[in-house]
C-alpha cells in the first residue's frame, strides 16, 4: 500500500490517498486527518491534529464507529453516447470469510448522488481477542472464503452510467471482503419522432 496524506486547509474535508502498490489502482480515505505518517513493525501509524497517534486497520470500527466503505467505478456510455440508458437490475460479486450486507444503486451522467448508507454487516467475534468464550470458542480457525453474488433490482436513468457499492463495518472483527467485479444490465430507449 502507498499512503499520500495532504495537509487540510481551510475548510476541506480531510482525506488520504492510497494505491495498491502491486497494481497501481488508486482510491481515497475519507475523514482521516493524518498529520504525519509511519510504518513501525509493519503496522501503519498516523498522527492526527489534536496530537493523538492512531493505529490504522486494527478493527472493524472507525475509533469506535461505524463506517462505510463506498465503490464506484468509472461511468462508461456502453459505446452509445446518445442512447438513454435505463438501469434494472445489478449484482456485486465479493468474496471473503464474512457475509455483507451490500448496497448497491446507479449513479449517472458523471453525477455522484449516494443513498443514505446501508446497516452494518453482523459479523461473528467468537474467536476474537476478549470477545470469545472459555472453553467454546476456537482460537486461529480459519475462516471458509465465501463468494456472494446476489442480482438486486437498482433505478437509474442517463447517457452513461456507473453501479455504485456501498458496505457498512461496524464490528470489532474488519470486514475482509474483496469487490471482484459489479455487473450492471439496462435497456435504450428508442427515439420517436
Amino acid at each position: 500500500m502507498v499512503v499520500v496524506a495532504p495537509p487540510t486547509v481551510n475548510e476541506q474535508q480531510p482525506e488520504m490517498y492510497v494505491a495498491n502498490a502491486r497494481t497501481g489502482a488508486w482510491g481515497r480515505f475519507t475523514n482521516w486527518n493524518g498529520t504525519c505518517l509511519e510504518v513501525f513493525n509493519g503496522r501503519m501509524f498516523f498522527g492526527s491534529e489534536n496530537g493523538n497517534v492512531i493505529e490504522a486497520y486494527v478493527t472493524g470500527l472507525d475509533l469506535g464507529d461505524t463506517y462505510t466503505a463506498t465503490y464506484v467505478p468509472l461511468f462508461v456510455d456502453f459505446k452509445t453516447s446518445a442512447a438513454l440508458k435505463v438501469a434494472e437490475i445489478a449484482r456485486s460479486v465479493t468474496r471473503g470469510p464474512q457475509d455483507i450486507n451490500p448496497q448497491l444503486s446507479v449513479m449517472a451522467d458523471y453525477t455522484i448522488d449516494l443513498p443514505s448508507p446501508p446497516a452494518a454487516s453482523v459479523i461473528d467475534t467468537g474467536s476474537e481477542w476478549g470477545t470469545g468464550i472459555w472453553g467454546e470458542s476456537v482460537w486461529g480457525s480459519a475462516r471458509d472464503v465465501k463468494v456472494q453474488q446476489e442480482w438486486m433490482s437498482v433505478g437509474g436513468l442517463g447517457y452513461a452510467l456507473a453501479p455504485a457499492l456501498q458496505i457498512t463495518s461496524g464490528s470489532i472483527v474488519p470486514l475482509d471482503t474483496e469487490i471482484v467485479r459489479l455487473e450492471l444490465t439496462y435497456d435504450t430507449s428508442d427515439i420517436v419522432a
